[in-house]
């Protein structure tokens, strides 16, 4: 992610460019609808420079379970068929990612 701007806040906005192979682009924004912390944020986004339907609406919800923290991503795509093609692989990596970075975070604060 070459660029990332966020303004974390209820109605607050973000934008990023994600980097794929091959060196395309894909750059997001966003609205931040909600912000309940420690348990769920909502948010609006869309890819820029692409048809309409590209839009869609995330929850994501934190809830502790014997000292660990669930997350769970639900999302409403305009076009479904489309828009999902891309997502699910797209957030799958991002959430190891997430995942591999707060493995090594414990692991250094266990150290």
């Amino acid at each position: 992610m070459p660029v990332c701007e966020m303004d974390f806040r209820a109605g607050g906005t973000f934008r990023f460019c994600m980097r794929a192979p091959g060196a395309r682009e894909y750059w997001v924004r966003g609205t931040y609808r909600e912000i309940v912390a420690p348990e769920r944020i909502v948010f609006d986004c869309a890819l820029e420079n692409e048809k309409p339907n590209h839009e869609a609406l995330f929850t994501v919800t934190f809830l502790e379970r014997k000292g660990r923290t669930s997350l769970t991503l639900r999302s409403v795509l305009l076009d479904p068929a489309q828009a999902r093609k891309g997502a699910e692989g797209g957030w799958s990596e991002a959430l190891q990612r997430l995942a591999a970075y707060l493995e090594a975070e414990r692991k250094e604060q266990s150290a």
